[in-house]
């Protein structure tokens, strides 16, 4: 791992960015490039403990939501199984917040608590010690959204889409094709705390919104060029959650193309927090990497770079068609982690049933910097010692252009342990020799029927092949189903590798589908 790296993390230098779409790996055109298309109208759930959808809805498809003496009473529209996972989940707000309600074209007047999302952000900011949270009604906002508090701030931030205005904003469908933040190629889409002067101390939750088109490469480059779609630091011990979203279609010139989540004070040795990634789609985002004077410095985290000081539980992901490094603006640049770029400097990480595939990261011609088309972990070199374990998770199909590289995974600088359990992956190198449990390399069989992508067909060998006794394993996948199920109808539940339980025939369809893979729009390979 070069200087640049830890440089990157621990002193901010310099970004800057081209504005160019990511383009896909020729090798995987079997990938349809789904653009932001429409999605079939989602049918509302029913709240107070009526269940009222089809087996297939996802998790926040219906899911309505209400607000009751200042806490939420949530519907039993998903599986008790489930409803008992989100219990155990960062709460999503506290009995004393202040809630804003937003929707577009509000005007910037927060005196009545409704407002636009920026002057929501803003009255959320100047308020330190009160616990937030930002209503978003669904529709679509254009704009670069930031929290920015400039003192120290312990109170609670959320921000949540979905909401309907004509319920006043007392209910909810969790979906986050119906509310979407759009960047429009002017910068970050949603900006919370910045780096160096991190003043946020309470906790941060993201939850229910697409955040796409979004673009960090300001001229000044360093914290500038990180997290196109979402930047959000928390300090302390507080914690991040950022779950239910898709992030599609950002660019950043330094790191995390689509975001770049910092958790636990992982920048200044600080304390200890908890970070949550889950339930989110995240594809075709781009992290290029950018010159420094005459020097090409590397993009790093295609989808996203993590750095977790503490614990990080990332689950239940869908990580496709992203790139960091590669020709751009007639340079190519070096890339590390197409997919995910993972960093801990103490504590515990956990990634659990994610699929990774059809990520890229590159190495300049004659260069060995740059490595990890799909996934790359790490610690910095001189963190404390840190524990990392991969279970359940696909990381294949991934690619880097380097023959010696790590085409899925790359472990670089790592103080401490590694283990990799029920997991398939193709490509690996490492610094260290991680403990191997049950693990396959074989091609897993994900379906390439744009109605049914990314689902595991009949006779993939991930099938019933995870560990129901993981650590953190979800009670349900990204689509809703429960886990584990019986997916060769052998008698026996056992959990599928990746993000989805339901195996399919290559030619199925039905109507009901994720966001990724659900509008006839959709259905077209590029």
């Amino acid at each position: 791992m070069s200087a640049r790296k830890k440089d990157r993390i621990f002193s901010g230098n310099s970004r800057t960015v081209q504005e160019h779409a990511p383009a896909l790996f020729p090798g995987h055109a079997h990938i349809a490039d789904r653009g932001a298309g429409d999605l079939p109208p989602v049918v509302p759930g029913m709240v107070h403990g009526e269940e009222s959808h089809p087996p297939d809805r996802q998790p926040w498809e219906g899911v309505m939501e209400e607000k009751g003496k200042g806490r939420f009473v949530r519907g039993h529209v998903f599986p008790v199984v489930a409803l008992v996972a989100c219990m155990a989940l960062p709460p999503l707000v506290c009995a004393e917040d202040v809630v804003y309600r937003v929707w577009p074209g509000a005007d910037g007047d927060c005196a009545d608590n409704e407002c636009n999302l920026q002057a929501a952000l803003d009255a959320a900011e100047n308020a330190p010690g009160v616990d937030h949270e930002i209503r978003l009604a669904q529709g679509t906002y254009s704009g670069n959204y930031q929290y920015l508090p400039a003192g120290d701030h312990t109170g609670a931030l959320v921000l949540s889409g979905g909401w309907t205005q004509s319920s006043a904003f007392t209910a909810r469908t969790i979906d986050p094709t119906n509310t979407v933040l759009n960047g429009n190629g002017t910068g970050s889409v949603l900006r919370l705390n910045t780096y160096p002067g991190s003043r946020v101390l309470g906790d941060i939750t993201v939850e229910g919104v697409t955040l796409r088109q979004g673009v960090a490469g300001g001229a000044a480059g360093g914290v500038d060029s990180w997290g196109g779609g979402l930047f959000a630091l928390t300090n302390s011990t507080a914690t991040l959650a950022v779950r239910r979203n898709i992030l599609e279609n950002n660019r950043a010139g330094g790191a995390g193309g689509g975001c770049l989540l910092l958790a636990g004070g992982p920048v200044d040795g600080g304390a200890e927090g908890t970070l949550y990634l889950e339930g989110t789609i995240i594809r075709r985002n781009v992290a290029t990497g950018y010159m420094d004077g005459a020097d090409p410095e590397s993009g790093e985290g295609g989808g996203c770079d993590i750095i977790v000081r503490g614990q990080a539980i990332i689950r239940n992901n869908l990580v496709h068609d992203n790139r960091a490094g590669g020709a751009d603006s007639g340079q190519t640049f070096a890339g590390f982690g197409g997919g995910l770029l993972v960093e801990i400097t103490k504590g515990s990480i956990h990634l659990v049933n994610n699929t990774l595939t059809a990520n890229q990261a590159f190495s300049p011609a004659g260069s060995s910097e740059g490595d990890g088309g799909g996934l790359y972990l790490m610690t910095d070199e001189e963190a404390a010692p840190a524990t990392a374990t991969l279970s359940n998770s696909i990381f294949y199909g991934n690619f880097h252009n380097r023959a010696d590289a790590g085409k899925d995974i790359r472990i670089g600088a790592y103080n401490g342990t590694v283990t990799i359990s029920h997991c398939d992956y193709g490509s690996k190198t490492q610094t260290v020799i991680p403990v191997e449990i049950a693990n396959i390399q074989s091609d897993p069989r994900i379906s390439s029927n744009s109605n049914s992508l990314f689902y595991l067909t009949f006779g993939s060998p991930c099938v019933d092949a995870g560990d129901n006794t993981a650590l953190y394993m979800p009670a349900t996948d990204l689509a809703g189903e429960v886990r584990p199920g019986d997916g060769n109808n052998d008698g026996t539940a056992i959990t599928n590798m990746g993000c989805y339980e339901k195996v399919v025939e290559e030619d199925f369809s039905w109507s009901m589908f994720l966001p990724a893979i659900n509008a006839a729009a959709r259905r077209t390979k590029n």
